[in-house]
């Protein structure tokens, strides 16, 4: 299984190193969201609402109902084609989610005051972070 790529951050005040994730976020595709639980428990919830959606997906899937649908010579109960819906919308989200989440997370620690320390992978790990950019727009807010 592949690991999400990540670069060492540490807090200048209480010195705590941890490591900043970028790119493709792997773990959280497999876990479905769960390894946020891990890494930031505030960011949780907001990555597993797509777990969510999928579980009442599958439980309306199950739940008895008579209304029944003609699709194509195919008779369908309304509510697992209404479950089917909502877990499709669920893994298209999910998959949504773990292109951003790695990047939301570091930018999150850099706010909160952590530094990124020197490393083999600093650079690629900097541009795909977008950590230049925001220098950029930095240097051209105070020019003004």
């Amino acid at each position: 299984m592949e690991r999400d790529s990540f670069i060492l951050f540490r807090h200048p005040k209480s010195g705590e190193v941890r490591p900043g994730y970028y790119g493709f976020s792997w773990d959280s595709l497999w876990s479905f969201g769960l390894v946020w639980l891990r890494r930031s428990p505030r960011l949780a919830l907001q990555y597993m609402n797509p777990l969510c959606f999928f579980v009442a997906g599958a439980v309306l899937a199950i739940l008895p109902n008579d209304t029944v649908v003609d699709i194509g010579g195919i008779s369908v109960r309304l509510i697992v084609l209404f479950a089917g819906a909502m877990m499709g919308m669920a893994l298209v989200a999910h998959v949504i989610y773990a292109f951003q989440c790695n990047r939301v997370y570091t930018r999150m620690m850099r706010d909160l005051g952590y530094e990124m320390l020197p490393g083999v992978n600093q650079q690629e790990a900097r541009a795909a972070l977008g950590f230049d950019e925001d220098k950029e727009k930095e240097a051209t807010h105070g020019e003004r």
